[in-house]
């Protein structure tokens, strides 16, 4: 079981790309992503998507977490790099 999440690493970065991409984010995440990649701010998004404000920066939240992203900009060149924007 120690070695368990390096297994985990080691057979992610071995899929293919199509798949390393399924549920890291997301369809909603994906759309707030792209808005917040075009300078939009959290109310912004929350008025083009018909979301709360609070509800824009939850999900902007709960992405940094998961991909241990500090800040927005950090999360924004993740998402590019990894190829959920172009």
């Amino acid at each position: 079981m120690m070695n368990e999440p390096k297994i985990k690493s080691a057979l992610y970065t071995k899929m293919p790309a199509e798949l390393r991409r399924v549920k890291i984010f997301s369809s909603r995440e994906l759309e707030i992503l792209r808005l917040l990649a075009e300078g939009l701010d959290s109310k912004q998004i929350g008025e083009v998507l018909y979301l709360s404000t609070l509800t824009v920066r939850k999900h902007r939240q709960n992405m940094q977490i998961r991909h241990r992203c500090s800040n927005t900009a950090a999360l924004i060149s993740f998402a590019f790099r990894s190829g959920f924007l172009t």
